[in-house]
């Protein structure tokens, strides 16, 4: 509980850094001059930098639209260190064109830090019972094959349990209710999200 609420506090001290910081990093890749980014202007405190994550992940939306999504599951990695991978593989989400720079202060900006990353070790039958949606993102993984869904993704949709894990079997490529057989490994995790737009990020 005690990480949970640091790392909760961090992400309301620093959101205009952690928006920031990710943002800079996506205007960089996009310009094509990530050496020249200026990341040190971002300043955090002695907690920012010991604050251990269980990955990141950060989304753009045009609108309503998803424009990327990517990032990682990285966990014991610091935050900073996190964030920043996690911006710089948002601008190679190959299921969308590339992004434009024309195009970034008209989209919405989304950070994900995970934590409380957990195998569920419930029957497969009753793993449904693991899953609190809004609260609770989700992997399902067998063999070579996986798939997450952010817990944004679950409200966004106002999906059951049920539905939202036939989804995330949809994003790794299984069969609906895959989440059932008991060689399909399932995970849960939390994320503190912070939102803002492109164009307000400094």
């Amino acid at each position: 509980m005690e990480e949970t609420n640091a790392l909760e506090k961090i992400a309301d001290q620093h959101r205009a850094e952690i928006l920031g910081l990710a943002a800079s990093v996506i205007r960089g890749a996009v310009r094509g001059c990530t050496d020249e980014l200026d990341l040190e202007r971002f300043a955090f405190d002695e907690a920012w930098a010991c604050m251990h994550l269980d990955g990141a992940f950060v989304s753009l939306y045009a609108g309503d639209v998803l424009r990327s999504c990517r990032g990682s599951l990285e966990s014991g990695v610091p935050l900073n260190k996190c964030l920043v991978r996690a911006a710089e593989s948002a601008c190679e989400d190959y299921r969308f064109a590339p992004l434009d720079l024309a195009e970034l202060d008209g989209l919405t900006i989304c950070v994900s830090l995970l934590y409380d990353r957990v195998v569920v070790e419930n029957e497969p039958m009753q793993r449904a019972e693991a899953v609190i949606v809004g609260q609770h993102g989700i992997i399902l993984a067998s063999g070579t094959r996986s798939g997450l869904l952010l817990p944004v993704v679950g409200r966004r949709y106002g999906w059951s349990a049920e539905e939202f894990l036939d989804a995330t079997c949809k994003k790794a490529d299984l069969a609906r209710g895959a989440w059932r057989y008991d060689d399909v490994v399932m995970e849960t995790f939390k994320a503190v999200e912070l939102e803002g737009r492109f164009a307000e990020v400094p």
